[in-house]
Protein backbone atom coordinates (compact mmCIF):
# COMPACT_ATOMS: atom_id res chain seq x y z
CA UNK A 1 0.00 0.00 0.00
CA UNK A 2 1.55 3.46 -0.72
CA UNK A 3 2.09 5.72 1.77
CA UNK A 4 -0.15 8.79 2.67
CA UNK A 5 -1.08 11.76 -0.09
CA UNK A 6 0.02 15.15 0.68
CA UNK A 7 -3.08 16.76 1.12
CA UNK A 8 -2.27 20.44 -0.36
CA UNK A 9 -1.54 22.12 3.07
CA UNK A 10 1.86 23.84 1.62
CA UNK A 11 -0.87 25.63 -1.11
CA UNK A 12 -2.04 27.55 2.44
CA UNK A 13 1.43 28.91 2.76
CA UNK A 14 0.09 32.35 0.62
CA UNK A 15 -2.73 33.85 -0.44
CA UNK A 16 -3.65 33.47 -3.93
CA UNK A 17 -6.85 34.65 -6.16
CA UNK A 18 -5.31 33.20 -9.40
CA UNK A 19 -8.06 31.54 -11.76
CA UNK A 20 -6.54 28.02 -12.16
CA UNK A 21 -6.89 24.79 -14.29
CA UNK A 22 -7.87 22.66 -10.90
CA UNK A 23 -8.07 24.06 -7.57
CA UNK A 24 -8.13 22.07 -3.94
CA UNK A 25 -9.64 22.77 -1.18
CA UNK A 26 -9.06 21.65 2.62
CA UNK A 27 -11.95 20.44 4.81
CA UNK A 28 -11.57 19.76 8.79
CA UNK A 29 -13.30 19.81 12.07
CA UNK A 30 -12.85 22.70 13.32
CA UNK A 31 -11.62 21.91 16.78
CA UNK A 32 -8.20 21.20 17.74
CA UNK A 33 -4.93 21.03 15.77
CA UNK A 34 -5.10 17.36 15.29
CA UNK A 35 -8.50 15.89 13.47
CA UNK A 36 -9.84 15.10 10.27
CA UNK A 37 -8.50 16.79 7.50
CA UNK A 38 -9.56 16.01 3.47
CA UNK A 39 -8.40 18.23 0.05
CA UNK A 40 -10.69 17.82 -2.29
CA UNK A 41 -9.42 18.81 -5.86
CA UNK A 42 -11.58 19.56 -8.98
CA UNK A 43 -10.25 19.91 -12.05
CA UNK A 44 -11.95 22.24 -15.23
CA UNK A 45 -12.10 22.07 -18.98
CA UNK A 46 -10.52 24.31 -21.30
CA UNK A 47 -13.37 26.90 -21.90
CA UNK A 48 -13.64 26.80 -17.32
CA UNK A 49 -11.50 28.07 -14.94
CA UNK A 50 -11.37 27.36 -10.98
CA UNK A 51 -10.73 29.02 -7.79
CA UNK A 52 -10.94 28.52 -4.37
CA UNK A 53 -12.55 31.51 -2.11
CA UNK A 54 -10.62 29.86 1.06
CA UNK A 55 -6.93 30.42 -0.58
CA UNK A 56 -7.34 34.51 -0.32
CA UNK A 57 -10.33 34.51 2.26
CA UNK A 58 -8.22 36.80 4.73
CA UNK A 59 -7.95 39.90 2.21
CA UNK A 60 -11.61 40.21 1.91
CA UNK A 61 -14.09 42.65 3.74
CA UNK A 62 -17.44 41.14 3.77
CA UNK A 63 -18.54 38.26 1.56
CA UNK A 64 -22.59 38.86 0.01
CA UNK A 65 -24.21 36.04 -1.35
CA UNK A 66 -28.00 36.49 -3.77
CA UNK A 67 -28.21 33.29 -5.31
CA UNK A 68 -32.07 34.66 -5.74
CA UNK A 69 -30.45 37.82 -7.85
CA UNK A 70 -27.50 35.36 -9.06
CA UNK A 71 -24.82 37.72 -7.70
CA UNK A 72 -21.85 37.35 -5.79
CA UNK A 73 -20.19 40.37 -4.60
CA UNK A 74 -16.87 40.30 -2.85
CA UNK A 75 -14.91 43.62 -1.07
CA UNK A 76 -10.99 43.27 -0.08
CA UNK A 77 -9.20 45.32 2.76
CA UNK A 78 -6.88 47.40 0.34
CA UNK A 79 -6.20 47.94 -3.10
CA UNK A 80 -3.64 46.14 -4.06
CA UNK A 81 -5.03 42.95 -3.79
CA UNK A 82 -7.96 44.10 -5.36
CA UNK A 83 -6.32 45.36 -8.15
CA UNK A 84 -4.53 41.88 -9.03
CA UNK A 85 -7.53 40.09 -8.37
CA UNK A 86 -9.50 42.38 -10.81
CA UNK A 87 -6.18 42.07 -13.47
CA UNK A 88 -6.89 37.74 -13.17
CA UNK A 89 -10.55 37.89 -13.33
CA UNK A 90 -11.13 40.00 -16.18
CA UNK A 91 -10.96 36.80 -17.95
CA UNK A 92 -13.91 35.75 -17.55
CA UNK A 93 -15.46 38.89 -19.45
CA UNK A 94 -13.08 38.65 -22.99
CA UNK A 95 -15.31 35.47 -24.15
CA UNK A 96 -19.36 35.34 -23.76
CA UNK A 97 -18.80 31.23 -23.40
CA UNK A 98 -16.17 31.25 -20.76
CA UNK A 99 -16.83 30.81 -17.17
CA UNK A 100 -15.00 30.02 -14.20
CA UNK A 101 -16.45 27.90 -10.96
CA UNK A 102 -15.66 29.69 -7.34
CA UNK A 103 -15.87 27.96 -4.27
CA UNK A 104 -17.54 29.55 -2.07
CA UNK A 105 -17.40 29.60 2.12
CA UNK A 106 -18.37 32.31 4.15
CA UNK A 107 -22.15 33.55 3.26
CA UNK A 108 -24.23 34.44 5.55
CA UNK A 109 -26.92 32.07 5.36
CA UNK A 110 -24.71 29.03 5.28
CA UNK A 111 -21.03 30.24 6.88
CA UNK A 112 -19.49 26.74 7.64
CA UNK A 113 -20.62 25.50 4.19
CA UNK A 114 -18.37 25.27 0.75
CA UNK A 115 -20.68 26.05 -2.43
CA UNK A 116 -20.32 26.47 -6.28
CA UNK A 117 -20.90 29.58 -8.20
CA UNK A 118 -20.49 29.60 -11.58
CA UNK A 119 -19.27 32.85 -12.74
CA UNK A 120 -19.88 34.22 -16.07
CA UNK A 121 -19.45 38.18 -15.58
CA UNK A 122 -17.85 40.64 -13.12
CA UNK A 123 -18.06 43.93 -12.77
CA UNK A 124 -15.81 46.49 -10.43
CA UNK A 125 -16.38 49.28 -7.99
CA UNK A 126 -12.69 50.72 -7.88
CA UNK A 127 -13.57 52.94 -5.13
CA UNK A 128 -14.80 50.57 -2.76
CA UNK A 129 -12.56 47.68 -3.57
CA UNK A 130 -15.58 45.77 -4.72
CA UNK A 131 -16.09 42.81 -7.73
CA UNK A 132 -19.46 42.07 -8.54
CA UNK A 133 -20.28 38.43 -9.83
CA UNK A 134 -22.93 38.08 -11.97
CA UNK A 135 -22.79 33.77 -11.49
CA UNK A 136 -25.38 30.64 -10.29
CA UNK A 137 -24.94 28.70 -6.93
CA UNK A 138 -25.14 25.29 -7.65
CA UNK A 139 -24.93 21.52 -6.37
CA UNK A 140 -22.11 19.94 -6.02
CA UNK A 141 -23.53 17.16 -8.72
CA UNK A 142 -24.99 19.41 -11.27
CA UNK A 143 -21.23 20.53 -11.89
CA UNK A 144 -19.84 18.08 -14.57
CA UNK A 145 -16.13 18.46 -13.34
CA UNK A 146 -13.56 15.64 -12.04
CA UNK A 147 -12.86 15.50 -8.59
CA UNK A 148 -10.56 13.70 -6.16
CA UNK A 149 -11.05 13.82 -2.17
CA UNK A 150 -8.20 12.35 0.11
CA UNK A 151 -9.19 12.36 3.63
CA UNK A 152 -6.90 11.21 7.09
CA UNK A 153 -5.76 11.53 10.49
CA UNK A 154 -3.93 14.98 10.40
CA UNK A 155 -1.98 17.14 12.55
CA UNK A 156 -1.38 21.16 11.38
CA UNK A 157 0.17 23.80 12.61
CA UNK A 158 -1.65 26.54 14.69
CA UNK A 159 -1.03 28.82 11.58
CA UNK A 160 -2.62 26.81 9.40
CA UNK A 161 -4.96 25.23 10.85
CA UNK A 162 -6.37 29.13 11.56
CA UNK A 163 -6.52 29.82 7.84
CA UNK A 164 -8.56 26.51 7.31
CA UNK A 165 -12.47 27.25 6.44
CA UNK A 166 -14.51 25.64 9.55
CA UNK A 167 -16.79 24.13 7.44
CA UNK A 168 -16.81 20.23 8.28
CA UNK A 169 -17.46 19.08 11.77
CA UNK A 170 -17.85 14.88 11.87
CA UNK A 171 -19.87 14.80 15.08
CA UNK A 172 -22.64 17.06 13.95
CA UNK A 173 -23.03 15.36 10.97
CA UNK A 174 -23.59 12.11 12.95
CA UNK A 175 -26.17 14.10 15.38
CA UNK A 176 -28.09 14.37 12.22
CA UNK A 177 -28.44 10.91 11.41
CA UNK A 178 -28.57 10.00 15.97
CA UNK A 179 -32.50 9.45 15.61
CA UNK A 180 -32.46 7.63 12.79
CA UNK A 181 -29.90 5.06 13.94
CA UNK A 182 -32.08 4.78 17.32
CA UNK A 183 -35.33 4.30 15.82
CA UNK A 184 -33.82 1.33 13.85
CA UNK A 185 -32.07 -0.04 16.45
CA UNK A 186 -35.72 0.43 18.53
CA UNK A 187 -37.20 -1.67 15.29
CA UNK A 188 -34.89 -4.47 15.63
CA UNK A 189 -35.26 -4.55 19.35
CA UNK A 190 -39.11 -4.76 18.80
CA UNK A 191 -38.50 -8.07 16.29
CA UNK A 192 -36.00 -9.57 17.93
CA UNK A 193 -37.24 -13.01 20.22
CA UNK A 194 -38.54 -12.40 24.00
CA UNK A 195 -35.17 -13.72 25.49
CA UNK A 196 -33.01 -10.71 23.65
CA UNK A 197 -35.16 -7.86 23.75
CA UNK A 198 -33.80 -6.17 27.13
CA UNK A 199 -30.40 -6.38 25.90
CA UNK A 200 -31.71 -4.94 22.95
CA UNK A 201 -32.86 -2.27 23.88
CA UNK A 202 -30.10 -1.86 26.34
CA UNK A 203 -27.90 -1.66 22.68
CA UNK A 204 -30.24 1.03 21.53
CA UNK A 205 -29.66 3.27 24.38
CA UNK A 206 -26.32 3.21 24.45
CA UNK A 207 -25.65 3.56 20.30
CA UNK A 208 -28.51 6.57 21.06
CA UNK A 209 -26.23 8.23 23.98
CA UNK A 210 -22.54 7.27 21.72
CA UNK A 211 -23.96 9.45 19.00
CA UNK A 212 -25.35 12.02 21.10
CA UNK A 213 -21.50 12.91 23.32
CA UNK A 214 -18.66 15.12 21.79
CA UNK A 215 -15.93 12.97 21.02
CA UNK A 216 -12.48 13.11 19.95
CA UNK A 217 -12.31 14.69 16.40
CA UNK A 218 -9.26 12.93 15.30
CA UNK A 219 -10.39 10.56 11.87
CA UNK A 220 -10.49 7.63 14.10
CA UNK A 221 -14.17 5.06 14.42
CA UNK A 222 -13.89 4.72 18.07
CA UNK A 223 -14.67 0.70 18.67
CA UNK A 224 -16.08 1.30 21.92
CA UNK A 225 -19.08 -0.94 21.73
CA UNK A 226 -21.22 -2.46 24.34
CA UNK A 227 -22.56 -5.71 24.83
CA UNK A 228 -25.76 -7.77 26.32
CA UNK A 229 -24.85 -9.28 29.38
CA UNK A 230 -27.26 -11.75 28.82
CA UNK A 231 -27.15 -13.79 25.09
CA UNK A 232 -29.78 -16.63 25.73
CA UNK A 233 -32.34 -16.14 28.58
CA UNK A 234 -32.50 -19.22 30.88
CA UNK A 235 -35.17 -21.31 29.42
CA UNK A 236 -36.11 -25.40 28.57
CA UNK A 237 -36.57 -26.97 25.29
CA UNK A 238 -36.23 -30.56 24.99
CA UNK A 239 -35.12 -31.49 28.02
CA UNK A 240 -32.60 -29.28 28.68
CA UNK A 241 -32.37 -26.12 30.49
CA UNK A 242 -30.05 -23.90 29.15
CA UNK A 243 -28.82 -20.02 28.99
CA UNK A 244 -25.95 -18.00 28.30
CA UNK A 245 -24.37 -15.29 29.95
CA UNK A 246 -21.80 -12.74 29.21
CA UNK A 247 -19.91 -10.99 32.21
CA UNK A 248 -18.52 -7.73 31.52
CA UNK A 249 -18.18 -8.68 27.88
CA UNK A 250 -17.06 -5.08 24.89
CA UNK A 251 -14.80 -4.33 22.53
CA UNK A 252 -12.46 -1.21 23.14
CA UNK A 253 -9.89 0.80 20.89
CA UNK A 254 -10.65 2.16 17.52
CA UNK A 255 -9.89 1.94 13.69
CA UNK A 256 -7.92 4.81 12.10
CA UNK A 257 -9.26 5.58 8.63
CA UNK A 258 -8.02 7.15 5.52
CA UNK A 259 -9.02 6.89 1.98
CA UNK A 260 -9.25 8.31 -1.67
CA UNK A 261 -12.15 8.72 -3.99
CA UNK A 262 -12.34 10.10 -7.90
CA UNK A 263 -15.41 11.38 -9.10
CA UNK A 264 -16.35 11.60 -12.64
CA UNK A 265 -20.18 12.66 -12.90
CA UNK A 266 -19.97 13.05 -16.81
CA UNK A 267 -18.70 9.55 -17.32
CA UNK A 268 -20.81 6.06 -17.04
CA UNK A 269 -18.47 5.33 -13.81
CA UNK A 270 -19.55 8.37 -11.82
CA UNK A 271 -17.07 6.68 -8.82
CA UNK A 272 -14.45 5.51 -10.92
CA UNK A 273 -11.40 5.32 -7.80
CA UNK A 274 -12.83 4.68 -4.29
CA UNK A 275 -10.60 2.95 -1.12
CA UNK A 276 -10.63 3.53 2.13
CA UNK A 277 -7.29 1.70 4.16
CA UNK A 278 -8.50 0.87 8.17
CA UNK A 279 -5.71 0.00 10.43
CA UNK A 280 -6.70 -0.62 13.68
CA UNK A 281 -5.53 0.93 17.23
CA UNK A 282 -5.83 -0.42 20.49
CA UNK A 283 -8.62 -2.82 19.20
CA UNK A 284 -9.48 -5.35 21.33
CA UNK A 285 -12.53 -7.77 22.91
CA UNK A 286 -13.16 -9.09 25.96
CA UNK A 287 -15.03 -11.94 25.96
CA UNK A 288 -16.41 -13.84 29.60
CA UNK A 289 -18.81 -16.43 29.14
CA UNK A 290 -21.03 -18.21 31.47
CA UNK A 291 -22.66 -21.46 30.48
CA UNK A 292 -25.09 -22.90 32.76
CA UNK A 293 -27.07 -26.35 32.09
CA UNK A 294 -29.12 -28.88 33.17
CA UNK A 295 -30.54 -32.11 31.56
CA UNK A 296 -30.45 -34.05 28.93
CA UNK A 297 -29.95 -33.39 25.17
CA UNK A 298 -30.61 -36.01 22.63
CA UNK A 299 -27.48 -36.20 20.19
CA UNK A 300 -29.89 -36.70 17.19
CA UNK A 301 -31.41 -33.13 18.30
CA UNK A 302 -28.52 -30.56 18.36
CA UNK A 303 -29.71 -26.95 20.05
CA UNK A 304 -28.28 -24.60 17.19
CA UNK A 305 -29.05 -20.82 16.89
CA UNK A 306 -27.13 -17.83 15.80
CA UNK A 307 -28.81 -14.38 17.59
CA UNK A 308 -28.33 -10.94 15.50
CA UNK A 309 -28.40 -7.86 17.83
CA UNK A 310 -29.30 -4.42 16.76
CA UNK A 311 -26.66 -2.36 14.81
CA UNK A 312 -24.53 0.03 16.31
CA UNK A 313 -24.38 3.12 14.20
CA UNK A 314 -20.31 4.59 15.26
CA UNK A 315 -19.43 8.20 14.61
CA UNK A 316 -19.31 8.62 10.88
CA UNK A 317 -18.64 12.16 8.77
CA UNK A 318 -19.38 14.02 5.90
CA UNK A 319 -18.67 16.65 3.51
CA UNK A 320 -21.97 18.57 2.96
CA UNK A 321 -23.34 17.99 -0.38
CA UNK A 322 -19.89 16.15 -1.40
CA UNK A 323 -19.34 12.90 -0.02
CA UNK A 324 -20.74 11.23 3.41
CA UNK A 325 -19.53 7.71 4.65
CA UNK A 326 -20.99 5.85 7.40
CA UNK A 327 -19.74 3.11 9.73
CA UNK A 328 -22.22 0.16 11.33
CA UNK A 329 -21.09 -2.77 13.49
CA UNK A 330 -23.36 -5.27 13.49
CA UNK A 331 -22.93 -8.30 15.86
CA UNK A 332 -24.09 -11.64 15.92
CA UNK A 333 -23.48 -14.63 18.62
CA UNK A 334 -23.63 -18.27 17.63
CA UNK A 335 -24.70 -20.88 20.09
CA UNK A 336 -24.84 -24.90 19.46
CA UNK A 337 -25.32 -27.37 21.89
CA UNK A 338 -24.61 -31.23 21.16
CA UNK A 339 -25.62 -34.56 23.12
CA UNK A 340 -25.84 -32.76 26.73
CA UNK A 341 -25.84 -34.93 29.89
CA UNK A 342 -25.47 -33.24 32.98
CA UNK A 343 -25.75 -30.41 35.24
CA UNK A 344 -23.22 -27.41 35.44
CA UNK A 345 -21.80 -24.33 35.12
CA UNK A 346 -18.97 -23.46 32.63
CA UNK A 347 -16.79 -20.71 32.63
CA UNK A 348 -14.53 -19.73 30.03
CA UNK A 349 -13.08 -16.46 29.01
CA UNK A 350 -10.87 -15.46 25.90
CA UNK A 351 -9.38 -11.62 24.58
CA UNK A 352 -9.16 -10.98 21.43
CA UNK A 353 -6.31 -8.93 20.44
CA UNK A 354 -5.45 -6.84 17.08
CA UNK A 355 -1.72 -5.88 16.37
CA UNK A 356 -1.88 -1.57 15.56
CA UNK A 357 0.81 -2.75 12.36
CA UNK A 358 -2.31 -4.31 10.46
CA UNK A 359 -3.71 -2.60 7.67
CA UNK A 360 -5.87 -3.10 5.13
CA UNK A 361 -7.10 -1.55 1.78
CA UNK A 362 -10.84 -1.69 0.53
CA UNK A 363 -11.21 -0.85 -3.22
CA UNK A 364 -14.70 -0.10 -3.64
CA UNK A 365 -14.85 -0.15 -7.26
CA UNK A 366 -16.06 -3.53 -9.32
CA UNK A 367 -12.98 -4.93 -11.14
CA UNK A 368 -10.80 -4.01 -7.68
CA UNK A 369 -10.26 -6.05 -4.47
CA UNK A 370 -8.55 -5.87 -1.12
CA UNK A 371 -5.17 -6.29 0.07
CA UNK A 372 -3.85 -6.96 3.45
CA UNK A 373 -1.23 -6.89 5.19
CA UNK A 374 0.66 -7.55 9.19
CA UNK A 375 -2.05 -9.12 10.72
CA UNK A 376 -1.50 -11.19 13.43
CA UNK A 377 -4.30 -10.75 15.78
CA UNK A 378 -3.82 -13.72 19.14
CA UNK A 379 -6.29 -14.98 21.75
CA UNK A 380 -5.47 -14.88 25.06
CA UNK A 381 -7.05 -17.32 27.20
CA UNK A 382 -8.38 -17.85 30.87
CA UNK A 383 -8.66 -21.55 32.20
CA UNK A 384 -11.99 -23.09 31.69
CA UNK A 385 -13.60 -23.74 34.91
CA UNK A 386 -16.61 -26.14 35.99
CA UNK A 387 -18.59 -26.67 38.56
CA UNK A 388 -19.77 -29.85 38.25
CA UNK A 389 -18.72 -33.15 35.90
CA UNK A 390 -21.11 -33.05 32.57
CA UNK A 391 -20.97 -34.91 29.27
CA UNK A 392 -21.23 -32.53 26.37
CA UNK A 393 -20.26 -30.23 23.09
CA UNK A 394 -20.73 -26.76 23.11
CA UNK A 395 -19.51 -24.35 20.53
CA UNK A 396 -20.14 -20.78 20.12
CA UNK A 397 -19.30 -17.67 18.52
CA UNK A 398 -19.01 -13.87 18.27
CA UNK A 399 -19.51 -12.48 14.44
CA UNK A 400 -18.25 -8.51 14.18
CA UNK A 401 -19.19 -6.96 11.26
CA UNK A 402 -17.70 -3.62 10.54
CA UNK A 403 -19.21 -2.07 7.12
CA UNK A 404 -18.50 1.63 6.04
CA UNK A 405 -21.10 2.72 3.62
CA UNK A 406 -21.48 5.82 1.16
CA UNK A 407 -23.02 8.28 -0.88
CA UNK A 408 -21.17 10.30 -3.30
CA UNK A 409 -22.81 13.58 -4.73
CA UNK A 410 -26.21 12.04 -4.06
CA UNK A 411 -25.51 8.89 -5.29
CA UNK A 412 -25.19 5.46 -3.55
CA UNK A 413 -22.15 3.64 -3.93
CA UNK A 414 -21.32 0.02 -2.66
CA UNK A 415 -20.29 -0.59 0.98
CA UNK A 416 -16.90 -2.29 1.91
CA UNK A 417 -15.82 -3.45 5.19
CA UNK A 418 -14.17 -6.06 8.04
CA UNK A 419 -15.35 -9.10 9.40
CA UNK A 420 -14.12 -11.10 12.76
CA UNK A 421 -15.46 -14.02 13.75
CA UNK A 422 -13.45 -14.03 16.99
CA UNK A 423 -13.60 -16.14 19.58
CA UNK A 424 -14.72 -19.31 18.01
CA UNK A 425 -14.88 -21.71 20.68
CA UNK A 426 -15.70 -25.42 21.09
CA UNK A 427 -16.00 -27.46 24.68
CA UNK A 428 -16.08 -31.24 24.36
CA UNK A 429 -16.32 -32.54 27.68
CA UNK A 430 -17.02 -36.67 28.79
CA UNK A 431 -17.89 -37.29 32.47
CA UNK A 432 -15.72 -40.53 33.94
CA UNK A 433 -15.21 -42.44 37.04
CA UNK A 434 -12.25 -44.30 37.59
CA UNK A 435 -11.63 -46.12 40.95
CA UNK A 436 -8.17 -45.13 41.33
CA UNK A 437 -8.60 -41.80 40.97
CA UNK A 438 -8.33 -38.94 38.81
CA UNK A 439 -5.63 -37.42 37.77
CA UNK A 440 -2.93 -39.26 40.27
CA UNK A 441 -5.73 -37.76 43.09
CA UNK A 442 -7.84 -39.78 45.36
CA UNK A 443 -10.80 -38.36 43.38
CA UNK A 444 -12.75 -40.70 41.79
CA UNK A 445 -14.45 -38.13 39.17
CA UNK A 446 -12.95 -36.56 36.11
CA UNK A 447 -13.54 -34.59 33.56
CA UNK A 448 -12.11 -35.07 30.16
CA UNK A 449 -11.78 -31.63 28.41
CA UNK A 450 -11.01 -30.96 24.84
CA UNK A 451 -10.99 -26.85 24.14
CA UNK A 452 -10.43 -24.92 20.79
CA UNK A 453 -10.21 -21.59 19.66
CA UNK A 454 -10.33 -19.71 16.50
CA UNK A 455 -10.06 -16.48 14.67
CA UNK A 456 -11.19 -15.36 11.20
CA UNK A 457 -10.87 -12.72 9.55
CA UNK A 458 -12.07 -11.49 6.27
CA UNK A 459 -12.74 -8.24 3.90
CA UNK A 460 -15.68 -7.66 1.65
CA UNK A 461 -17.02 -5.51 -0.82
CA UNK A 462 -20.94 -5.71 -1.64
CA UNK A 463 -23.43 -3.29 -3.30
CA UNK A 464 -26.72 -2.68 -1.58
CA UNK A 465 -27.28 -2.07 2.10
CA UNK A 466 -25.34 -4.14 4.64
CA UNK A 467 -27.18 -7.15 5.63
CA UNK A 468 -30.06 -6.35 3.40
CA UNK A 469 -30.37 -7.84 -0.07
CA UNK A 470 -26.55 -6.95 -0.34
CA UNK A 471 -24.31 -8.59 -3.31
CA UNK A 472 -21.06 -9.37 -2.23
CA UNK A 473 -18.50 -8.63 -5.43
CA UNK A 474 -15.09 -9.50 -3.96
CA UNK A 475 -14.65 -11.15 -0.33
CA UNK A 476 -11.26 -12.45 1.21
CA UNK A 477 -9.45 -13.97 4.06
CA UNK A 478 -7.21 -12.00 6.04
CA UNK A 479 -6.55 -14.36 8.60
CA UNK A 480 -7.45 -17.46 10.31
CA UNK A 481 -5.87 -19.72 13.13
CA UNK A 482 -6.97 -22.32 15.31
CA UNK A 483 -5.53 -23.77 18.67
CA UNK A 484 -6.77 -27.09 20.51
CA UNK A 485 -5.74 -27.90 24.42
CA UNK A 486 -6.01 -30.57 25.91
CA UNK A 487 -6.58 -32.17 29.34
CA UNK A 488 -8.18 -33.23 32.47
CA UNK A 489 -10.27 -31.68 35.30
CA UNK A 490 -11.14 -33.11 38.92
CA UNK A 491 -14.13 -32.34 40.93
CA UNK A 492 -11.52 -31.98 44.72
CA UNK A 493 -12.21 -27.75 44.24
CA UNK A 494 -13.18 -27.34 39.94
CA UNK A 495 -10.83 -24.59 40.04
CA UNK A 496 -10.63 -25.42 36.33
CA UNK A 497 -6.89 -25.60 35.89
CA UNK A 498 -6.01 -27.29 32.56
CA UNK A 499 -3.63 -30.25 32.25
CA UNK A 500 -2.26 -30.87 29.18
CA UNK A 501 -0.78 -29.57 26.55
CA UNK A 502 -1.43 -27.61 23.53
CA UNK A 503 -0.82 -28.51 19.76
Amino acid sequence: MSKGRDLGIHRRSEPNHKLQNQTSTLYHSGKGTSNILANVTMATGNNDMIISLDHFAEELNTINCEPDARKLTLTFDNKEVYDNSVDDWEWVNFETERTFIMLVNGCQEKPETIEPWVISNATYDDAHFTVVFAGERKEWAELPNEYTIDFEPAEHPADVAARLARRWDPIGWVKDKANDAKEAAEKLAKEAEQKVKDAANKVAEEAKNALSAEGDLDFNIPMKVPFPSTIVKKEEQSGLTFGVECKDCGMQGGIDVKGHIKVALASDDKVPEFYIDIMPKGLRADINLELDVAGTLDPNTPWTKELPFPDAPLPGFGIKGIAELGPVLGLKAGIKLTKVKGTTLIKTGVAFLVNDDAKTRLNIVKGKDGESKDWNPRLEQKDPELNSPVDGEFETYLLWDLGIEASIMKNKIPGAGLTMKAPMITLKTEATFENEGACNTTDNYAVNLAMGMGIDVGARAYYGMRGQKEEEFWKKQIFAKDTKDMGKFYPSAWRGKLRGTRR
